[in-house]
């Protein structure tokens, strides 16, 4: 996961104070996240691959990006097994709500960044996903 210090405006994001902040000391709030927020997150975090590698943009890209999720979506699915106690012996470790809570995190974040280099809303399309699956559920209701 690509990670970078935050600049103002991730800090406000974010809620959390920078170096040089001029507000004033506030209690810490719980930051709420929208998917439009989350778009524009992962529209700097190519932008930073960019500028580091040169290769944030194109096809390949992509690819890579559907890679890591790939990868991510395994990780939480070993996540999930040490939850249930299905996980091999050799492989055990500890297992416990944070990490799990953490592989589901790199798994949104990577899909938003995949949505970002395919140029797809991804508010939109949850957005009428969601609406698809309340009709279908409408539907079975009435049948």
């Amino acid at each position: 996961m690509f990670v970078t210090r935050p600049n103002t405006e991730q800090a406000e994001l974010f809620l959390i104070s920078t170096p040089g902040d001029e507000r004033p000391s506030r209690p810490p709030r719980v930051a709420s996240l929208r998917v439009d927020r989350l778009s524009q997150w992962s529209r700097r975090q190519m932008l930073w691959i960019e500028e580091r590698s040169g290769s944030a943009n194109g096809e390949l890209f992509v690819y890579q990006q559907a890679a890591k999720l790939t990868e991510e979506v395994g990780e939480l699915h070993a996540e999930l097994l040490g939850r249930s106690k299905m996980q091999r012996t050799d492989k055990e470790k500890s297992y416990c709500s944070d990490s799990l809570a953490a592989e589901m995190a790199d798994v949104a974040i990577c899909l938003a960044i995949l949505a970002e280099a395919t140029h797809i809303d991804l508010q939109k399309a949850i957005i009428s996903k969601m609406k698809t699956v309340e009709s279908r559920i409408d539907h079975s209701n009435h049948a």
